[in-house]
């Protein structure tokens, strides 16, 4: 019974500590809501290939199958991780996309990594766990560093006798992700596994034949396997559309009690040379006939309350290209942007259904939005200016301020710290702790080199935003503090829950100045 407990408690412990890491939603091949494959009898000898060069002992570590836009890269990627989950071969996958918050850069690539091959070796788990436990934030890390922290350093711990066996990782759409540099440094970390003593690593990675990626890759000629889709002959891509069409069709025909000779060779020919070498093409074609206008091209979740998304990129591409520009459905992509800013600052504005001071009618004004039940916030909040908070074990966001010189976003939150961000990159930058209570405002000097937060623990913190010191700290002597200002280029100012306004000078911390306001005021 004894070991039984403490058996139950590690496993306890390894999924409380795993679960700090960062994870892409829908990076994983099956995890996204397109799970187009192949079909049985399509692109034959490129499977093939690829399944003799995962298995072929001591071959070249990197496959990559490059390609122009439309040519299926990604429907390989899916069939092939399917084909070696199966086979219990597959490790792990991500699946870039462009557009998407947590698929469309590469910060979460290898926390999702990580989580999979603890899932994929479960006797790598506990090393993952050390690592999060030394660092809690390493999922926020640069790249190199979560790379050696969360993979390289936990395979290394294992048992050094070397494995016959071999991991696959698929890496779907890299040339997705815009940073050139951090393409270069993946590139450049990736084969380093290769150096692991515990296992054999073999990486499937598409993109479209960019510079990036041949500069990534110049180094590794010997080491790498390179096919071009858009190369492959037409006799092949005519083989299997002309396949997968028949099968379409077939169920088409079956449903609607269509006649048997329907649609016909020679339809089905035509359809076959107006599609070539097009895979997506045939598939669009029969989203088309399949489903309502766009429905081919849009994917139109059921629920009223989730987004509308593009199948392919490639549509995009197309509504936004400039060059496009006398077309009906070509999109000014800064107009829209102003305009859907415009509508939701009238939304905000609007006297009866917008934003009030007080909102849900509290009695105390000040209380925070985590300590107001669900029921009075959707009760009292219109839901076209409602906030979801994400939950992804990690603690809710509360305030938000960006720098006046346009390069910092910082966010306080629950956990009372508060998070500067570079807002381009999306590159976390510090994260500033020493506040004991909620964080309930925070603000950027003039200048932007400094940050000042103030917090219910009756204090106001002023932090160097360079380098996350903590320059001065203020205290209320009160009741927390609420709200905190630069007033000036030296002085700062605070309000409290007993409605008193408190000004300090920046650099002395002698506080200069005490107004005592009433409630009216």
């Amino acid at each position: 019974m004894l070991n039984q407990t403490q058996s139950l408690n590690v496993l306890i412990n390894q999924k409380i500590d795993l679960r700090w890491l960062l994870i892409a939603k829908g990076a994983v091949f099956n995890d996204s809501n397109q799970q187009i494959q192949y079909l049985p009898g399509t692109q034959v000898e490129l499977l093939h290939n690829i399944d003799q060069w995962v298995k072929t002992p001591n071959d070249k570590w990197l496959f990559w199958l490059s390609g122009v836009a439309e040519t299926e890269k990604s429907t390989i990627a899916r069939t092939v991780s399917s084909r070696f989950k199966e086979q219990g071969i597959l490790g792990a996958s991500f699946f870039f996309r462009r557009g998407e918050q947590e698929r469309g850069n590469a910060k979460l690539l290898f926390s999702t990594l990580a989580k999979q091959l603890g899932d994929t070796i479960p006797q790598l788990t506990p090393n993952i766990q050390h690592a999060i436990r030394n660092d809690p934030e390493i999922s926020a890390r640069e790249l190199e560093e979560q790379f050696q922290k969360l993979i390289l350093e936990p395979l290394d711990a294992l048992n050094p006798a070397r494995s016959t066996s071999t991991i696959l990782i698929v890496i779907d759409a890299l040339d997705e992700y815009s940073q050139d540099d951090d393409i270069h440094d993946i590139l450049g970390l990736l084969p380093h596994l290769q150096e692991s003593c515990s296992m054999q690593f073999r990486f499937l990675l598409t993109s479209r034949p960019d510079l990036p990626m041949k500069l990534g890759l110049q180094g590794a000629t010997d080491d790498h396997q390179h096919l071009i889709i858009h190369e492959i002959p037409n006799s092949v891509m005519e083989h299997d559309i002309k396949l997968y069409l028949n099968y379409k069709l077939l169920w088409m025909q079956q449903e609607r009690g269509l006649p048997a000779d329907w649609p016909g060779d020679k339809t089905i020919n035509t359809l076959v040379k107006r599609t070539i070498p097009s895979f997506i093409s045939t598939t669009t074609l029969f989203r088309f006939e399949q489903f309502e206008l766009f429905y081919s091209v849009l994917d139109v979740p059921a629920r009223s309350d989730e987004p509308v998304q593009i199948l392919h990129l490639s549509f995009q591409d197309f509504l936004l290209d400039k060059e496009q520009k006398e077309y009906l459905f070509w999109i000014d992509e800064s107009l829209v942007h102003k305009k859907l800013a415009t509508q939701y600052l009238k939304v905000m504005q609007d006297p009866k259904y917008g934003l009030q001071k007080n909102i849900c009618n509290l009695q105390n004004k000040i209380t925070p939005k985590f300590n107001i039940d669900k029921d009075t916030l959707s009760h009292c909040l219109p839901s076209e200016l409602e906030f979801n908070d994400q939950e992804n074990i990690r603690n809710l966001f509360d305030i938000v301020a960006f720098s006046p010189d346009g390069q910092l976003l910082a966010f306080s939150s629950d956990d009372h710290t508060v998070k500067l961000w570079d807002h381009r990159t999306g590159e976390l930058l510090q994260t500033l702790k020493g506040h004991s209570d909620w964080v309930g405002s925070i603000n950027f000097s003039p200048d932007s080199q400094l940050l000042a937060s103030a917090s219910f623990d009756d204090s106001i913190k002023v932090w160097d935003t360079r380098t996350g010191e903590l320059c001065h700290t203020f205290w209320g002597g009160v009741d927390g503090i609420y709200s905190v200002t630069f007033v000036s280029d030296d002085r700062l100012s605070g309000s409290s829950e007993n409605n008193t306004v408190k000004i300090w000078d920046l650099y002395t911390g002698e506080l200069r100045e005490v107004y005592g306001l009433t409630a009216a005021e």
